[in-house]
């Protein structure tokens, strides 16, 4: 059964990187269209500058096929909040996203970080996000498993992860984080963890799957702890 398993995660990974190629090919043609239409030897700076406009949009055409792409395959076959096994179907699907919003994490999401434009992204992801809400961070694992309320901040590198695998389960649960939290950077927030409103978690603190951190708090460390009441 492990080898079987194996044998099918390389061949999906072979489709997945020819999938990336092909998107890749197809946001190029647009920049490679402007490029042959305008370049002229006789003007280089002007063609210069109408190759680096290419060269955005080709980036940008990219970066939205990449997420409309995502989104569709999570409303095709959405990975819902359960426990299965890491030989099936969900583990499968899970994969296809995981990679992809990998390729975003690398390629794109860290130029747009601190901007509005991250909450629209992970909004369009299936993300529950609040007003005034900040991202520092592009480490959002299944956007679609998150809710974020009003004025909530997430710090530098911050990891947001509602998926864990353990021996031979795979688990998804949703993380919830109340309103005017803030999460230090490098801070880890597991599957089903629930953060209240006013709450800070100190920088590097890991909160476990399943906890529950009340409100008006702050809480920090590894293992993680109660401080001191907050507001």
């Amino acid at each position: 059964m492990f080898a079987l398993f194996k044998a099918l995660y390389f061949i999906g990974f072979i489709i997945l990187f020819s999938l990336i190629a092909t998107l890749i090919g197809l946001s190029a043609y647009p920049g490679y269209f402007v490029v042959v239409n305008t370049w002229n030897s006789e003007a280089i700076l002007s063609s210069l500058i109408f190759s680096g406009m290419a060269f955005v949009i080709t980036l940008t055409v990219l970066m939205f096929s990449t997420a409309v792409f995502i989104r569709l395959v999570s409303v095709i076959a959405p990975i819902k909040e359960g426990q299965s096994s890491i030989y099936g179907s969900k583990m499968a699907v899970w994969a296809v996203q995981y990679l992809l919003m990998n390729f975003l994490n690398t390629v794109f999401l860290p130029v747009f970080r601190t901007t509005p434009l991250m909450n629209l992204f992970y909004r369009f992801m299936g993300a529950r996000i609040g007003n005034n809400v900040f991202f520092n961070s592009s480490f959002i694992y299944e956007p679609h498993l998150l809710e974020i309320g009003d004025n909530s901040r997430v710090g530098e590198n911050a990891i947001i992860v509602p998926h864990t695998t353990e021996g031979k389960n795979f688990t998804c649960k949703k993380v919830k984080i109340g309103k005017n939290v803030t999460i230090g950077q490098y801070c880890q927030i597991m599957p089903g963890a629930i953060i209240g409103d006013n709450v800070i978690i100190g920088a590097g603190a890991i909160v476990p799957k399943d906890k529950v951190i009340e409100s008006n708090s702050i809480y920090g460390g590894n293992p993680i702890s109660f401080i001191k009441h907050y507001g």
